[in-house]
């Protein structure tokens, strides 16, 4: 694996997506999902803060939202080579934050 970080002259925003999971806590919010995306470019740098190979990834960040705003703490930066890996990414990490819903609140 290079060292490498991204080049912000090439990371795109594509924007948000909303979700949300028909569940609601002890205090009546709906429980859900915000997901941010984009496209990185990584390059070789010699005091980088990322190992992983160079190249353009996309890429989606989750956030767990209750009442449709952001709740705890913003979770890790996904990196994938196609837009169906992505698309697979999200579509686990959907069925899975459902499940742990699911889990603590019982079923809408």
């Amino acid at each position: 694996m290079t060292r490498t970080v991204v080049d912000p002259s090439k990371s795109i925003d594509e924007g948000q997506e909303h979700y949300f999971f028909e569940i609601l806590d002890d205090k009546g919010r709906e429980l859900g999902a915000r997901l941010s995306f984009s496209t990185h470019t990584f390059v070789e740098h010699p005091s980088g803060h990322y190992i992983t190979e160079p190249g353009e990834y996309l890429t989606f960040c989750p956030q767990a939202t209750r009442g449709g705003k952001s709740f705890g703490a913003c979770q890790t930066l996904r990196l994938f080579k196609t837009e169906a890996e992505r698309i697979a990414g999200v579509e686990k990490y959907l069925a899975d934050a459902k499940k742990r819903a699911v889990k603590q609140w019982g079923e809408a």
